[in-house]
């Protein structure tokens, strides 16, 4: 849909840090903020909403998602998109086919995989990877990174890993959007094996996002 979340966070203000009931306290702000983006995505999505149900569409075969402003109708027909986009394509940003995403299996026993990553190295030395992607650019112009914060989406993170136990965030800092549990966890290996590969990773804050279950399959409308 249109006017999503950017624009709803913008119109709230939710996040701004001056002044004002707003600014009360970081829970207040994200309850704040959560209520504008499932207003702005219910209004949005309303008369779509009614298009479907006077298509038969049980509910069932409908999913909304109310922080990107989403919506994930399964089974639906050439006739179905023609329509909603006849209809309501002035407020429909894009309408793309449902895509599985797929990893291949990980072998959390190849531990070469990571040897010689070392969370503590200087931030001016300078690796393969490092030029390949223009980041020693970047250090030259004093962004080393350093309290960033980096959100990952994988499969997963074992936040007590000695690499990362230190830098998880805790609260509001982890994700799971299929089993919902409030404990970060990683059944494949494969998303704490990137979350250690992460540049001085000793300077970052962590927040992990499960998209991937155990069997290795993500759908874009999870993402």
């Amino acid at each position: 849909m249109r006017g999503g979340t950017t624009t709803a966070i913008e119109q709230d203000g939710a996040l701004s840090s001056g002044s004002g009931p707003t600014s009360t306290s970081r829970g207040a702000r994200i309850s704040q903020l959560v209520a504008s983006l499932k207003t702005s995505a219910t209004n949005a999505q309303r008369p779509l909403l009614e298009l479907l149900g006077e298509k038969t569409m049980t509910p069932a075969a409908i999913t909304t998602f109310w922080i990107s402003n989403q919506m994930l109708i399964v089974n639906a027909s050439i006739e179905l998109v023609r329509a909603l986009e006849l209809q309501h394509g002035s407020s429909i940003a894009e309408i793309h086919e449902e895509q599985i995403l797929t990893m291949d299996n990980f072998n959390v026993e190849r531990t070469d995989l990571i040897s010689g990553v070392d969370a503590e190295a200087d931030a001016n030395v300078q690796t393969w990877s490092v030029g390949k992607i223009g980041a020693n650019a970047v250090w030259k112009m004093g962004i080393t990174g350093v309290n960033v914060t980096v959100a990952t989406i994988d499969t997963g993170v074992r936040v007590s890993h000695e690499a990362l136990r230190d830098n998880y965030r805790g609260d509001y800092g982890w994700f799971d959007p299929e089993s919902q549990s409030g404990v970060p966890y990683d059944l494949s290996g494969h998303g704490t094996h990137e979350r250690i590969l992460l540049p001085r990773v000793k300077l970052v804050s962590l927040r992990p996002i499960r998209a991937m279950p155990h069997r290795l399959e993500g759908q874009t409308s999870r993402l």
